[in-house]
């Protein structure tokens, strides 16, 4: 398959050998002479122990990948074979080119670099980089962990033990990952999902034993549904989060932080791991706080890097597959009443669409998917979580069923909150859609303005006279395409 994991990587490799060609091209003197104060001072140490660094990585570069080759070719993994060879290939050659290019002029300091002979750069260090990011998926995390301090140790050993400095090191990295991520992008990846009998494995180190488990064909952005039953009979939901979904969510935050202002949007959390926490977390809070929401279980680790979240399954059907006239009046102010109560403990849940709010066959309304919420949000958040619902609901109830059932919980004061809010990209991208398809975001936004009795800006106080026969005669966008 191919994986998110392998386009970030792709887009890491890039940037790191954008950073590396700019090292290599124009501060080339610098990289040499902080290479020269470093080797004055391990000059101060004898030869052998001097030599034990570059003798250790080079044997890594040459003997793993000797060693790799014959036990792919032993096993028959002749597909695996040419592809962590093709990427090892790639990034040598292009490690050599792109260096020449960017060193026609050797660094001040160490001209015999190009008159003896001696390379600027490693391209075995390109190749082995390259056969890693290829091989990652394959790799037990021992293996991961060897490779990464052979990585590091290279640099140590550029630093302070070459003769000759090897200036283009971040180069050499970089085009080691842009070649393995291009390599596995183009050719794909196993598919690193866990498996049945792994997700069974999982629950049952946490005391659950299932009796059947399947994936799920419900809308559940950001990560893999299962349902399953256990042996005594309870229904149970499984959220699978690999590498795969943390690197989706890596990107969707970077496009956000570039391209949008006043996101709300937090970093991204340092592994996979607090990320299932903090949504374990905010599903624990929102219980706390009264919130109907299905049970937390467990959380465990499954599978290859993989990890999960048990919750009660619940029967019935999230509000986006209801027709229309089965949403109720009585149905819109109780979700309205649960978002207010959700507020009120300062929770913005960040993700307010039909698909995460359930409805259960015994009547009870229940918030589901607390993966994007946040604890003691902003008003930014909190405001735009009103957005959020008005602009899911409008599509489905229409407009002025939506904005009923807003002002009759959040009054003309919420609504004056919420409306500048209202604009595409403050929205999730399936209430975006759905308003695209239904043409009804300038609509649902004149009559948010009119019943918040929102004043018309005073353009007159900021904007020249002289300048306003000009404005006059220009075309001006809807506001409601602007971000």
């Amino acid at each position: 398959m191919r994986s998110p994991t392998s386009l970030l990587r792709l887009l890491v490799g890039l940037v790191v050998t954008a950073i590396g060609a700019l090292i290599t091209w124009r501060f080339a003197n610098t990289a040499a002479a902080m290479n020269r104060d470093w080797e004055q001072l391990t000059h101060l140490l004898p030869a052998w122990i001097r030599a034990i660094p570059t003798v250790m990585v080079a044997l890594t570069l040459l003997l793993v990948p000797l060693v790799v080759n014959v036990q792919l070719l032993r096993f028959r993994r002749f597909r695996l074979w040419t592809v962590v060879n093709l990427a090892a290939v790639v990034a040598f050659v292009g490690s050599e080119a792109l260096v020449a290019l960017m060193t026609r002029n050797p660094p001040s300091l160490f001209p015999h670099a190009y008159s003896s002979g001696s390379s600027v750069n490693d391209p075995l260090l390109s190749g082995f980089v390259a056969a890693v990011v290829v091989g990652i998926p394959y790799l037990p995390g021992s293996a991961r962990r060897l490779a990464s301090w052979t990585i590091a140790l290279s640099f140590l050993t550029t630093l302070g033990f070459a003769e000759v400095p090897a200036i283009a090191w971040v180069a050499d990295v970089g085009i080691g990952i842009t070649c393995g991520a291009a390599v596995a992008l183009i050719l794909g990846t196993p598919d690193t999902a866990p498996e049945r009998s792994e997700l069974i494995a999982g629950l049952a180190r946490s005391g659950i034993h299932m009796a059947d488990i399947a994936p799920a064909a419900v809308d559940a952005r950001g990560s893999t549904p299962w349902l399953g039953t256990t042996s005594d009979g309870h229904p149970i939901f499984v959220k699978v989060l690999n590498q795969d979904n943390r690197s989706a969510d890596i990107m969707f935050r970077a496009f956000r932080a570039l391209f949008l202002r006043n996101t709300g949007d937090e970093r991204p959390t340092s592994s996979l791991k607090r990320s299932v926490e903090h949504e374990a977390l905010l599903s624990l809070r929102a219980t706390a706080a009264g919130i109907p929401t299905p049970e937390l279980l467990t959380v465990s680790d499954v599978g290859n890097d993989a990890m999960l979240l048990a919750f009660e399954g619940i029967d019935g059907q999230s509000l986006d597959r209801l027709e229309p006239e089965a949403i109720s009046d009585a149905t819109l102010d109780t979700v309205w009443a649960q978002v207010l109560r959700l507020q009120a403990h300062g929770v913005a849940h960040r993700d307010l669409r039909l698909a995460n709010l359930f409805a259960a066959r015994d009547g009870r309304l229940y918030l589901i998917d607390f993966g994007f919420a946040e604890l003691a949000a902003s008003e930014l958040l909190l405001a735009t979580d009103l957005a959020e619902l008005l602009a899911s609901t409008a599509p489905v109830v229409g407009t002025r069923r939506a904005v009923d059932a807003a002002e009759r919980a959040i009054g003309a004061d919420g609504l004056a909150r919420a409306f500048p809010r209202l604009q595409p990209y403050s929205l999730g991208g399936a209430t975006r859609a759905a308003l695209k398809e239904s043409g009804q975001l300038q609509e649902l936004r004149s009559e948010v303005e009119r019943r918040a009795h929102i004043p018309e800006p005073d353009y007159h106080g900021t904007v020249p006279t002289a300048v306003w026969p000009l404005i006059a005669i220009m075309p001006v966008p809807s506001l409601a395409f602007r971000t």
